[in-house]
């Protein structure tokens, strides 16, 4: 998924930064991965920071807007992210944003643990690749499922064939 003039080159747009995406997010921020979209309409509860990368400190505050601040701490000479505090689901005002950075991207990374986005980025017919990172429902395991770059093979159908491998293989 790199672009032509690296790993800085390539334009994410994350949706969902709890608990797993926070951490997936700014550790690849860390590494210097990519510029980023982050979309989240969730505020920081106090639960939340018990595996969310950031701290009680920002109870209340947005999880997009925060964890998009720490991102953007990482870089040196330019921002790596920018948030977009919406529910991709009924995204109201934010979808003009929303279509933009979706437009502009490389890759839409979906962090969410929600099915039903899994579902609505997995038909959408002009979108680019997407990815989808969760937990098992055990949390023993991490879970990636990646369309090919043509999107011949799309989430939903890699979603099938997961939960087929999970019910049929035994070490799964």
């Amino acid at each position: 998924i790199y672009g032509e003039a690296g790993r800085n080159s390539v334009k994410l747009f994350a949706v969902g930064v709890g608990a797993l995406g926070s951490q997936v997010a700014c550790n690849l921020a860390r590494s210097g991965f990519g510029t980023w979209t982050l979309v989240d309409e969730d505020a920081l509860l106090p639960h939340n920071a018990a595996r969310h990368a950031t701290t009680t400190i920002f109870t209340g505050w947005s999880k997009a807007q925060i964890v998009a601040s720490e991102m953007n701490a990482f870089a040196d000479d330019k921002p790596l992210a920018k948030f977009i505090q919406a529910d991709i689901l009924d995204p109201r005002e934010r979808q003009a944003d929303i279509d933009i950075a979706q437009n502009e991207c490389d890759v839409i990374l979906d962090m969410s643990a929600s099915v039903a986005v899994a579902r609505k980025l997995s038909h959408n017919i002009a979108q680019k690749r997407v990815i989808s990172v969760f937990l098992n429902p055990t949390g023993t395991d991490l879970v990636v499922l990646a369309e090919d770059a043509q999107r011949k093979c799309r989430l939903d159908h890699l979603e099938m064939a997961y939960y087929w491998a999970a019910a049929t293989i035994p070490r799964l």
